[in-house]
């Protein structure tokens, strides 16, 4: 294991960005890099283009994220509707670009210690939780990209990073929010009037008409939701792939035009113990005289982890896998000689080959099954192509997707009256089968690891309303806890006006001169030792700010009660010095967060944003309105 000594270095945690920029980019990570693309635009930033692939795998990605908050549910389409997901992506993925140009204006480049340190960081290159180089190698083959290309395109976010930093709010100094933190830190005492239904008088009866009045302005009680029958063909690149077939010529040939790729440097077994200072590396050499010592006093001292367990074994290791100070002596040794102490970025060593493997040519029995993968792959991309082209042709010449899967052998997903909310495994289907026409079939929709589905809707039952007859009980009762509950809001605004008044007497005696009967009223202690309650942690910052006898200006709804909060007390803390540094920090955070928001809006604003609306739709049925169309 070459745990410290990759020429691309430790494995680091990921720094962590500033908040907005970790939004924006935290939807289009570094996997992007490596995934091939099918599709047209789905939007561009000064001419930079996002391609339908990459809008979905972003889209995917933050619908995971909703996903896993919700226990690994799909999520209901009704409440992905409401939770924008789509639009927050698209601007994301602007912004994004925006930035990546704005770092480019400025010739903003990032050192190429800290890209190395970034790259090493990646799990896609791991082997056993470290950085693999051959893997890093790789991975970038099979998906056609070099080494070079890739940390370009990586070098292109890190420089979004500098222009962060440019832009960092100074933190200001611990004595100046000392006040601030004092008042922070302070602990509360409240009184909280709870006013319940028993607080109401008897409420009117609710005559017929006044039910259909409510009926009308409430429709959603009685709505029969539409309901769809649609076909889904689906195209899966990776389904494709199991079952193309590769020739043993296929993959000779192959292998004859990249046999270079396959040539394997001389490689060299090496052990080392790793020690902090030169003192103890030359005490240590004088202790150990063969590979055997070797072995021992790494086991029993080396600083690395990776290799302690094992004896310093670092296995066979290419000279192009460690930093160069390393390389240079374990490749200079002969077998079974001991090195003199060795300083590198990481300490010192104490370095001993075992074996020694010449270079050589991998012969094709190797490397037959991996040539004929990738090859299996590419075939089934090119497929994937020539299919979804064959299917473009056949829906314009106005063949149905039944027809048109019969014909290419194809599977062909049925769904009968389905509603709006019903499960499905892509919610992206599902918000398409309800925006396309009867009859019409989508564009194509892109799915994860390059593949592609179709939807055509084959029947519409319209939305309906059921007369309030059938569903007259249901109403009552709901237009009952909409009266209970204007009745207990209109209490509590009269009681909250009343109290805000000088000499009001505090929310009791409000309560009592205003008639308001069987409020109940309670005391609590908010403070660092005592925790605003649950109900009440939206608002803890406004109820800190409250002066003495100070009221909360909004009534809060706990279940069927309204609270109301007001500040009897106020004990001021005596901040220590950490209390004092973490609220210097804490509004330097919400300050910068504030601060980039403003750039980037402005950034975006001076950019020329377009969007296919076309393909955003069939990604995720809408676009933002916060950037141009």
């Amino acid at each position: 294991m070459l745990h410290f000594f990759r020429k691309l270095g430790e494995t680091k945690p990921a720094k962590v960005m500033l908040v907005v920029l970790a939004m924006s980019f935290g939807a289009w990570g570094v996997g992007e890099y490596l995934t091939n693309q099918l599709g047209n635009e789905a939007l561009s930033v000064d001419g930079e283009g996002v391609s339908v692939g990459q809008a979905q795998r972003a889209y995917d990605q933050s619908l995971k994220r909703v996903q896993q908050m919700l226990g690994g549910q799909p999520v209901p389409p009704a409440l992905l509707a409401q939770m924008n997901i789509g639009p927050s992506v698209v601007n994301d993925l602007v912004h994004r670009l925006v930035l990546r140009h704005t770092a480019r204006d400025l010739a903003l480049i990032p050192a190429t210690a800290q890209l190395r340190d970034e790259i090493s960081a990646i799990p896609n290159f791991h082997q056993n939780g470290v950085f693999n180089l051959s893997r890093y190698q790789q991975s970038l083959a099979s998906n056609g990209m070099s080494t070079s290309e890739f940390e370009h395109e990586m070098g292109k976010d890190l420089s979004v990073r500098l222009l962060s930093e440019l832009v960092a709010t100074p933190s200001p100094t611990a004595a100046a929010v000392r006040p601030l933190s004092a008042l922070v830190h302070s602990t509360l005492t409240l009184n909280v009037l709870a006013i319940g239904p028993a607080s109401l008088p008897t409420p009117p009866a609710i005559t017929d008409n006044d039910l259909e009045q409510f009926y009308k302005a409430n429709p959603s009680l009685g709505t029969i939701a539409e309901k769809r029958s649609f076909n889904v063909l689906v195209l899966d690149s990776a389904e494709l792939a199991k079952s193309l077939t590769v020739t043993d010529e296929q993959v000779e040939k192959d292998y004859n035009l990249h046999k270079a790729e396959y040539a394997l440097p001389e490689q060299r077994r090496v052990r080392h113990v790793l020690v902090n200072s030169e003192v103890v590396a030359k005490r240590m050499a004088g202790e150990i005289k063969n590979l055997k010592d070797l072995e021992k006093a790494a086991r029993e001292h080396t600083l690395d982890p990776g290799s302690k367990s094992s004896g310093g074994d670092l296995g066979l290791i290419a000279k192009k896998d460690v930093v160069a100070t390393f390389g240079d002596v374990a490749f200079g040794l002969k077998v079974g000689e001991i090195s003199a102490p060795v300083k590198s970025p990481f300490g010192w060593h104490i370095i001993g080959v075992e074996s020694i493997e010449p270079p050589h040519q991998q012969p094709l029995s190797a490397v037959k099954d991996k040539i004929a993968d990738a090859l299996r792959r590419q075939l089934a991309d090119q497929t994937m192509v020539d299919l979804a082209n064959q299917i473009a042709d056949a829906v314009a010449a106005g063949d149905t997707l039944d027809k048109i899967a019969g014909q290419k052998g194809l599977k062909l997903q049925r769904y009968s009256l389905i509603e709006p909310g019903a499960e499905h495994p892509d919610s992206n289907i599902m918000a398409v089968a309800f925006k396309t026409g009867e009859g019409d079939v989508s564009e194509p929709i892109n799915l994860p690891r390059n593949g592609l589905a179709y939807v055509q809707v084959t029947k519409v039952q319209a939305a309906s309303q059921r007369p309030l007859a059938q569903i007259k009980d249901n109403v009552l009762k709901a237009a009952k806890q909409a009266q209970q509950q204007a009745g207990l809001l209109n209490a509590a605004q009269n009681v909250l006006t009343a109290a805000r008044k000088p000499g009001s007497g505090g929310l009791e005696q409000v309560a009592r001169n205003l008639n308001v009967h069987n409020a109940t009223m309670s005391s609590l202690t908010m403070g660092p030792a005592n925790p605003a309650p649950d109900w009440l942690k939206d608002k803890r910052g406004d109820v800190l700010s409250l002066p003495v006898n100070g009221v909360l200006d909004v009534p809060l709804q706990v279940g069927d009660e309204m609270r109301l909060v007001q500040v009897t007390g106020r004990q001021l803390a005596d901040p220590t010095q950490e209390e004092a540094n973490n609220t210097a920090n804490a509004y330097t955070q919400q300050l910068q967060a504030q601060t980039e928001t403003m750039l980037i809006d402005y950034l975006t604003r001076q950019s020329r944003v377009k969007l296919n609306k076309q393909r955003l739709d069939g990604v995720f049925g809408t676009t933002p309105n916060t950037v141009e169309q």
